[in-house]
């Protein structure tokens, strides 16, 4: 994780938000994870750029790449509407 977080500001500093409100490390990990997977997915474009198309988008492609459930599928769409909302 560490290697990832130094490249990118972004990363550091949704890292250091969850590590203030107390999540574990392997949380962060993950979410840092599908986080790095979102943004390259979306070749790279400034947060402000992207909307709630591109999250469909994307968990429809991780449903299909994938095979992830439909409960994963709604539980992601929460997640990466929340993060944003955080990066925006």
């Amino acid at each position: 994780m560490k290697k990832i977080i130094e490249k990118s500001q972004l990363l550091q500093d949704i890292s250091d938000y969850m590590m203030v409100r107390g999540c574990s490390k392997r949380t962060i990990t993950s979410y840092i994870y599908w986080i790095k997977y979102f943004i390259l997915y979306c070749d790279k474009q400034h947060p402000e750029a992207l909307n709630s198309e591109h999250i469909e988008k994307f968990l429809t492609f991780l449903s299909v790449t994938r095979n992830a459930s439909p409960l994963t599928h709604f539980k992601k769409a929460l997640t990466q509407t929340k993060l944003l909302v955080v990066l925006t």
